[in-house]
């Protein structure tokens, strides 16, 4: 699968306002990209923080499920994945060219190819 992450809409670099889609400027962090890219509605992404809460909303892509572990019945949490794109794309002085090779591997190995565009 192919993603294309576009730079002018990216939000990173900052975890207290990490959003997968901010309405107040339409960014959204490269899980929501990747959310919408796979089918998720912009409504279900506006305001959420985590693919775990449209998870609980039913809404996150079968795609993506690798981002959720519901390994026990009726619970889920953040998988170690996640948790790893998150805290790459949410740390502050990171620069991008690190961030961008650091979330590459990590899709790379749930079958994610990634392209970045800059608009």
């Amino acid at each position: 699968m192919k993603f294309v992450l576009n730079k002018a809409k990216w939000l990173r670099g900052d975890a207290s306002i990490s959003q997968l889609h901010r309405h107040s400027d339409g960014k959204m962090c490269c899980v929501g990209q990747l959310a919408q890219q796979c089918g998720a509605q912009l409504e279900s992404l506006t305001g959420r923080q985590t693919a775990l809460a449209l998870h609980n909303q039913g809404e996150l892509p079968e795609a993506l499920s690798w981002l959720v572990d519901d390994a026990e019945p009726d619970f889920a949490d953040d998988s170690r994945a996640s948790i790893e794109v998150y805290g790459i794309n949410d740390l502050s002085g990171l620069p991008d060219k690190t961030r961008i090779a650091q979330l590459r591997q990590i899709f790379a190995r749930h079958g994610i190819e990634m392209e970045v565009v800059e608009s």
